[in-house]
């Protein structure tokens, strides 16, 4: 909160990472919605998004690419990544396992935002630890989206009616 704080007093930007249209929404509200309290016009503020598209002619040829893609990950390299950012020694659990129970990330002291949007996207969606691997590794827990450039121009056009810029 207090670097939501921070950002809505001094910033002219905010680079964040949401996996659903509706987070982004909900960010991009609240975040606008603060800025009148610091004497702010919600115009002196804007807000970036990354995304990592994976485009192919079709949706086969995109996922093809896809898991072209994640057979060159490193999974040591990734895992020791995953153990930086959780805390805990990742190397530890299976491959094909869910994620350890992990803390609360009010108990975290380093890269809250990152730490909570892969702990609940992998409970969410019932990731098993190389799937949330896979997932992160192409956009580092950005949007990632797979599939014909039709389908990137239409989530690329939803983010952008909602005011979110992306940077790819």
């Amino acid at each position: 909160m207090l670097l939501l704080k921070f950002k809505a007093t001094y910033s002219k930007g905010i680079f964040t990472t949401q996996q659903k249209l509706e987070e982004a929404q909900h960010f991009y509200t609240d975040v606008k919605a603060r800025l009148a309290q610091y004497g702010r016009l919600p115009e002196h503020l804007h807000i970036f998004t990354g995304m990592a598209p994976i485009i192919g002619r079709t949706e086969e040829e995109a996922k093809e690419k896809e898991q072209e893609l994640n057979e060159l990950i490193m999974p040591e390299w990734e895992l020791e990544q995953l153990s930086l950012l959780l805390g805990m020694d990742m190397f530890a659990f299976p491959l094909d396992g869910p994620l350890p129970e992990l803390p609360d990330s009010e108990e975290i002291n380093g890269q809250r935002s990152k730490y909570k949007l892969f702990v609940e996207f992998a409970k969410r969606e019932n990731l098993t630890i190389r799937q949330l691997l896979h997932h992160t590794a192409a956009g580092r827990g950005h949007l990632t989206i797979v599939g014909t450039g039709i389908l990137v121009r239409y989530y690329v056009r939803r983010m952008q009616e909602n005011f979110m810029f992306f940077l790819v």
